[in-house]
């Protein structure tokens, strides 16, 4: 059995969290000793499966719910299942959302290592992926792979001109990235002659063309 204290040192949480969790009811079978709180090994693994529920997102109230769920027996194993797995979906998405965060500062750490060698950037812009290093080409297109439609929009004819240049740069940075275009002083036409994917009347031809790509 281990005192409230020993247990705070044992998982680096202060003692008035682990006296919270007690009056949130996580730890039902909690033994006393002279109104003194016993932690045993029933509750040293509840303690690791309720911080590893809190660092995956879950709410103190769900982890109660799943404490609950636990007492209840065998009857509820479909729905303990069912919230681990949607944790563990929720945590994935997380870590491959940071490994393109990391992959991004990677390529950017090498974008300024080289920029400062050269003195400016003018190689780096002209630079296609495929003549990087393979460590920073993987990183670059990793960071960048998930990207699958740019939206761009034009209201004044003073911002048309750019436009096309706009487009065969992402079409050849990001190689398979579908462009739609859209604004007051566009037409079909012209975003044909530009080379855009597509030509969006409105918002809402905007909205469906989207979803169709991204689903």
């Amino acid at each position: 059995m281990y005192t409230i204290g020993q247990v705070s040192e044992m998982f680096g949480l202060p003692v008035s969290t682990l006296r919270y969790y007690d009056k949130e009811g996580l730890f039902p079978q909690m033994e006393r000793a002279s109104g003194m709180r016993r932690f045993g090994e029933r509750e040293i693994e509840a303690l690791r499966v309720i911080e590893c529920l809190k660092r995956s997102g879950l709410e103190i109230r769900d982890i109660k719910r799943f404490m609950d769920w636990c007492m209840e027996g065998s009857s509820t194993y479909p729905q303990r299942l069912e919230l681990f797995e949607t944790q563990r979906a929720a945590v994935e998405a997380e870590i491959e959302r940071l490994e393109r965060v990391l992959d991004m500062l990677r390529f950017k750490c090498w974008y300024y290592t080289e920029a400062m060698h050269d003195g400016n950037e003018g190689r780096l812009a002209r630079m296609q992926p495929k003549d990087m290093p393979e460590d920073v080409r993987g990183a670059y297109l990793r960071a960048h792979g998930k990207l699958r439609l740019v939206g761009l929009s034009a209201l004044m004819t003073t911002t048309v001109a750019s436009m096309a240049e706009t487009i065969k740069l992402l079409q050849s940075r990001l190689p398979g990235i579908k462009i739609m275009v859209g604004g007051a002083v566009l037409n079909e036409e012209y975003a044909r002659e530009i080379g855009a994917d597509f030509y969006a009347r409105d918002a809402m031809a905007s909205v469906r063309y989207a979803r169709e790509i991204c689903k």
